[in-house]
């Protein structure tokens, strides 16, 4: 009983630290929480997983430094010299927020897994909420608005598309993936939830939703498909998803063909492909080119171009990847493949890779649940954490 209470509590600890979009003070409570527990027993971790936080830490202040010394490259924006201080803090609080959690859950997996399932169930219980209020009785709650006093973006393209407690329907389907995606790592058989929370996805049609669900579909069935009960989970798994994700492909169709007239013509499309051009434009004798424009400010006229009517995609709406080269420049893509190779198996890598094509943010707390939820995994499995 003490147990069950215990992980409720760290659920909550961890739902309102990881939220996004909410006060930045949210990260300090897992922080505060779990180092509270932890002094209650010995913790020792030895594992190549906190040799990458040191790795980021530097980084953070690698970047600081160049922010410093060379502000017309890395913090040419005079607003974002005010906020380099509380950034720095920021980042390194997310970091340790990162350790401190790998260390609490390092030998339990199942304690885990339970909290990212009363987390993930919570979420899916407010989107179902949502749409079935609307859809059924036409009143529409605006989680949102209740919290924080900020309307949703769920009625943008003329109709609904239920956001849980974010302000888009896209960051809603990157955040319950990447919870997802750690529960599988931990469990891989959560037939229900799997289901659950893809559906939900698909509902939210957005396109990196539907392209992140489609490279998560057939790498989790693959790891699944063992055994008669399996083969059955899989095929009723299947007839129960296909029609939201039928769905969901006929409004992707429609919203690009129809209204925009093919894809490559629509905005969404065009403001991400500036954001790839610019990154290509890039000096090669620049630092830009090297190094990115860092992770405390971007260069004047990208802010000026999403500033003005010249539109271009912000830096993180074009998935893990393009958000790493444009802020680290051509370190981005070794720091991409470091990030990679921690995932054993073209399994685990195309688990991954799903939450890579989200528009996630790695600065945020719930970009690393996955990679926690990995490493105590390999804990399990190997005993060498």
């Amino acid at each position: 009983m003490k147990n069950k209470m215990l992980a409720s509590v760290e659920a909550k600890i961890l739902f309102l630290g990881s939220l996004v979009g909410y006060n930045d003070a949210l990260l300090l409570l897992p922080v505060f929480f779990f180092t509270f527990c932890l002094l209650q027993r010995q913790a020792e971790l030895k594992s190549k997983w906190m040799l990458y936080i040191y790795v980021s830490a530097v980084l953070i202040l690698l970047y600081a430094c160049l922010s410093l010394f060379l502000p017309d490259f890395f913090l040419p924006i005079e607003r974002d010299k005010e906020l380099l201080p509380f950034k720095v803090v920021g980042y390194l609080a997310l970091l340790f927020n990162v350790a401190v959690i790998l260390f609490y859950f390092k030998d339990r997996p199942r304690r885990f897994e339970k909290v990212i399932s009363i987390v993930l169930s919570f979420h899916l219980f407010l989107f179902y909420l949502q749409a079935i209020s609307y859809y059924s009785f036409g009143f529409y709650i605006d989680y949102m608005e209740v919290i924080s006093g900020s309307s949703q973006r769920a009625f943008y393209l003329g109709y609904l598309r239920p956001t849980g407690v974010f302000v888009e329907p896209s960051t809603y389907a990157y955040f319950t993936l990447a919870l997802l995606v750690a529960k599988v790592f931990l469990r891989k058989r959560s037939y229900v939830f799997v289901g659950l929370t893809l559906i939900s996805i698909a509902l939210t049609f957005s396109t990196a939703a539907y392209v992140s669900i489609l490279v998560f579909i057939p790498v989790y069935l693959f790891s699944v498909s063992s055994g008669k009960k399996s083969l059955i989970a899989i095929f009723s798994f299947a007839c129960v998803l296909s029609p939201f994700l039928y769905a969901s492909s006929s409004f992707q169709l429609s919203r690009y063909y129809e209204n925009s007239g093919g894809i490559a013509s629509s905005d969404s499309v065009q403001m991400r492909l500036k954001l790839v051009q610019h990154i290509f434009d890039r000096e090669v004798l620049s630092p830009g080119f090297w190094l990115g424009s860092g992770v405390y400010s971007y260069e004047k006229d990208v802010y000026a171009a999403q500033s003005g009517s010249s539109r271009i995609a912000a830096v993180d709406d074009g998935t893990v990847v393009v958000s790493l080269f444009f802020r680290f420049g051509l370190l981005g893509i070794l720091i991409f493949y470091m990030m990679l190779k921690n995932f054993r198996g073209w399994r685990a890598r195309g688990l991954i890779l799903s939450v890579f094509a989200t528009k996630i943010i790695f600065l945020d707390l719930i970009f690393w649940l996955p990679f926690v939820a990995y490493a105590v995994s390999c804990q399990t499995k190997e005993k060498d954490i």
